[in-house]
């Protein structure tokens, strides 16, 4: 996120903060609701999901004990399998 932060900053540091503020308090919301998010449409399997936080896709696993974020990418980006590493 610091560097997603810092590269929209460089153009507009309000929109970089909105962005980061927001997309945090999206996926601290998981703790309490892991099935917050879509499942991926590229994996089709239940516990790989993704939060939609316009520009970025979140992408997460959901266990039993935990929520892992995965990956955080553009929108626009093709999901690779070194994304979901």
């Amino acid at each position: 996120m610091e560097s997603i932060g810092a590269y929209v900053a460089q153009d507009d540091p309000d929109a970089a903060w909105r962005l980061v503020s927001s997309t945090l308090e999206r996926v601290g919301a998981l703790s309490e609701f892991p099935f917050l998010g879509r499942v991926v449409p590229e994996l089709g399997m239940e516990p790989y999901r993704e939060l939609l936080i316009e520009p970025l896709r979140v992408i997460y696993l959901v266990e039993p004990e935990r929520v892992t974020v995965l990956s955080v990418l553009h929108q626009a980006r093709f999901l690779t399998p070194n994304d979901i590493r």
